[in-house]
This record gives structure tokens, sequence and C-alpha cells, in this order.
């Protein structure tokens, strides 16, 4: 069986566990097996600056790819101390921002805890915590651009560990509810680093004017950060798991496709003079592939589309059965959708980390939110697709491959190559545009190649 909707009754529905409980966090203890970390750790990989402008996170030095397994254990063994004795407490604040943008400055944050050997811990938001003091306050009301309804999980413990495993033993520190933590402010002069907690935000850390946090700042711990906490719960891998079987989708085995496209998306493309790919584009170097695919998309359209060419080319197609609105929908945009979208997020993002291929628009942050959980590190590369005859065409394309897939730089070019209008060498002006096709006979006009 090749198709991937399930029927209704099957477990596979993207829904919350049945009895609440379920979805509060396992109690965490500190791992027998975690590494001592201290100060001295820090000290001791952090790369040497002495500037006002140097980044603010936990950059080591050396050699190691950004997303490959190098530095998981240091993350690890940093959040699960010996002592719990300093703090970065911070509250999810940044509405309708997608999953892959969340990670980025999630992972920043976790970042900038651990170059001030600090403990991340996700407070819930004001209004939507049954804390024992009551809801802790990062000193200031919700301003312009925030939230104060939780963005991913509305309900019991209105966390990312809702979905997440626990990012640490530790608990929230009494004098957190005695007096008001310091809110961080990332600047030269890190008046806040001798404070035991401090407490900060996802849009102050967004917006944050020096822009040495997260925008524009390399790591070769990042990978390592995200894949940390993003470590799927065992009721969410089984709704992963049970999309794989009904799809035959093998671990390892199978191509993920994500398809983005939505007015919302398109509308930022033009403002930042890019392409998004077409849907002839995303087929062309998914049918190459010659694999089974998993589908991830939010545009119901696409959905149909691949639906009919996969069955038309006997490809085996999979996919989550869940609402998809014409436009974005996610990160709290649409209140009375808050858990289905997340679950969905992480269900995909737990099975694209499970695949042998990834193929994704360049300039989505999801790209670079599932490129480091499926350890690709720097096996990726950007294609160029123009497939189609419009114009619906153009824009790069992020193909990148796992470690365990067995498959090289060369194979990956010979799949961009068989793809036929697709190619990792861009024009002069390092563009993708659209460009039209020679005709093929009857695959033309079904965009078939």
């Amino acid at each position: 069986m090749s198709q991937s909707e399930p029927d209704p009754g099957s477990s596979c529905l993207i829904q919350p566990p049945q009895h609440a409980a379920r979805l509060l966090p396992p109690a965490a203890q500190r791992p027998f097996d975690v590494a001592t970390w201290s100060s001295a750790n820090v000290t001791a990989l952090q790369c040497p600056c002495r500037n006002a402008s140097c980044p603010k996170i936990f950059q080591p030095c050396g050699s190691r790819s950004y997303n490959n397994g190098d530095w998981d254990e240091a993350i690890r063994s940093s959040q699960f101390p010996a002592k719990c004795d300093r703090f970065l407490l911070v509250k999810i604040d940044l509405p309708n921002a997608g999953l892959g943008m969340l990670s980025r400055v999630l992972a920043s944050a976790l970042l900038l805890a651990v170059r001030e050997n600090r403990v991340l811990i996700e407070v819930p938001l004001n209004g939507s915590t049954e804390l024992p003091h009551g809801a802790f306050h990062l000193g200031r009301a919700p301003g312009k651009g925030m939230t104060s309804s939780p963005p991913w999980c509305d309900r019991a413990p209105y966390t990312m560990q809702c979905f997440y495993m626990p990012w640490t033993h530790c608990s929230v520190p009494e004098e957190a509810y005695q007096h008001r933590a310091r809110g961080v402010v990332v600047d030269a002069h890190r008046t806040w680093v001798h404070e035991p907690v401090v407490a900060t935000s996802i849009m102050r850390l967004y917006v944050q004017p020096t822009r040495k946090l997260w925008t524009g700042v390399p790591s070769s711990a990042m990978g390592a950060a995200i894949r940390f906490l993003f470590r799927p719960r065992p009721w969410v891998q089984e709704i992963g798991d049970c999309v794989m079987r009904r799809s035959q989708l093998m671990p390892g085995g199978f191509a993920s496709v994500h398809v983005r496209d939505s007015p919302e998306k398109r509308a930022e493309a033009k403002k930042l003079g890019k392409r998004l790919p077409g849907f002839e584009d995303y087929w062309a170097i998914t049918h190459a592939a010659g694999r089974h695919v998993h589908l991830q998309t939010a545009n119901g359209d696409v959905v149909h589309k691949f639906t009919s060419r996969a069955s038309l080319h006997r490809m085996g197609l999979g996919y989550t059965v869940n609402s998809r609105p014409e436009h974005d929908s996610w990160g709290g945009k649409r209140p009375g959708e808050v858990m289905e979208q997340s679950i969905t997020a992480a269900v995909n993002a737990y099975i694209g980390s499970r695949a042998c291929l990834f193929f994704s628009p360049a300039i989505s942050m999801w790209t670079n939110f599932i490129t480091p959980m499926m350890g690709a590190g720097d096996r990726s590369a950007p294609v160029c697709c123009r497939c189609s005859t419009d114009g619906n065409s153009g824009g790069f394309i992020r193909v990148a491959y796992s470690r365990g897939c067995g498959m090289n730089a060369n194979e990956i070019a010979s799949l961009v190559k068989k793809s036929a209008c697709c190619t990792l060498t861009p024009s002069r002006s390092g563009k993708c545009l659209p460009r039209r096709v020679p005709s093929m006979g009857n695959d033309t006009a079904t965009g078939t190649r």
C-alpha cells in the first residue's frame, strides 16, 4: 500500500494524547552517564574574542561541522549539571513565527546559556501557568508584537515540553518567585553576567539591536543545540511511526520534500528579491530521486497535485492528515488550531529527521531546522530548478542527505542531472530565474520529468 491516507480510526490522527497527564513532561532526573560540566569547559572550548562586537553565544573553536554530532554531548552535559545554580529563563512570546524560525532563536538562547554556564528553562506565558506561587513575570506586560497566549501548546504544561523531552532536570529556582529576575539585555557590558537567575523572552532575543545573538552568527554547535532542544516525546514519535508504516517509509530509505507555498511566503520572498520554487521544480527533483516520498506542506493544493502525480508514476507517498488552510496558520495564528498545527510540525520534523534525502526551499527557515535534525551537516547543496514553462519556476531548492544514507556528492550531482531541468550551477548572476524548457511531448503537458 503506497498511499498514506490513514482511515479515520487510525492512530496516525494528529491529536494530543487522550489522557491529559500524558502531555505533561516526565519527571526529569540527571542522567547517570552525563559528563561533568563547569565554567572551565566553556573557557576551554570558547573561541577567544575580546572586543564589544564578539558574538554572545557559545562558539567553540575548531573545524567541526555545523550540523554533525561533535558537540551533542557537550550541550547535553551543560544542561544537566551536578549543581543547579545558574539559570536563563525564557518565555516563547514570538507570535506567528514558524517552528523553523523559533528553532534558530531558541537554539541561540541555549547557546547563550551554555556560554554563561547556565541552564535554559522555558517558563509559560503570563496567564497560562499554574506554578506554585503564581505566574513568573519578566517585569513588563506583553508589548507590541508580543503575545500573551501560548502560541504552541494551549494546555498544561503550556510549553514546548508538550512535544519535546525535558531540557534539564533542574527546576525553576525559588528565588525567581521571590523577586523579579533581571531581564537579559545582550549588550557589550553584560551587566547581568553575575546574576544567578536571569530571564528573557524569544521576542527580546529576536529584536536584539546588537545582532550578535542569532542572525548571521554562526556556531559549530548550532546543530547540536537544535537537536537537543527538539527531541520528540514518545507520543509524537508514535504518530510519526504510524505515518511511516502506513506509507512504507523505511528509516534512512526515503526522500522528504518540503513544499513551502502560501500568500505570506510569496510576499516575503518578493520583499527579499527572491523566488520560491514552483510545483514542477519540486516534482522534478523528487521524481529523480526514485524513492518513496514524505511530503511536508501546509498547502492543500500541493497535496492533491503530488498525490495525483505519485499515483501516475506508482510512487509511494506519505503525509500527515491535517487541515491545510490557504494562509499560514502556525505559531498561534489560528487560536482554534494551535495544537493541531504544533503536532503536525513536530511529527513532520521527526519523520523528516529520519529521511535519507531532504528537498526544501533555500529561503525557508524550516530548511535550516530539518537539515541539522537529520544530521546532514555540510552534506547539502543549493539546486536551481527551472522546470515549468509558465514562468512559475525558479528559486533554489536545498538538497541535503543524511550521514547514514550511503550517498555522496557525486551521487547528488547525478540525481540533479537526472532531473533534466535542475542544475547545481546557477546563472552568472547567482540567481535562479525561470526559463522555458524544450517540449518533451506528452510529459510536458503534464509537467512530468
